[in-house]
């Protein structure tokens, strides 16, 4: 197996958006839920030298 000697710049940004279910009750309430098991959707943005 190959190994990369890559180097990351440490202005790496992080970007998490987690997915959300809601459900609009009669009553002008919301009720809002994580959406499954794996909601969490993170996106890194690197650069690589």
């Amino acid at each position: 197996m190959e190994t990369f000697n890559w180097k990351i710049r440490p202005d790496m940004t992080v970007e998490s958006e987690p997915k959300v279910t809601s459900i609009k009750l009669g009553d002008g309430y919301e009720q809002r839920r994580p959406a499954g098991l794996n909601n969490h959707l993170a996106k890194y943005n690197v650069t690589v030298r």
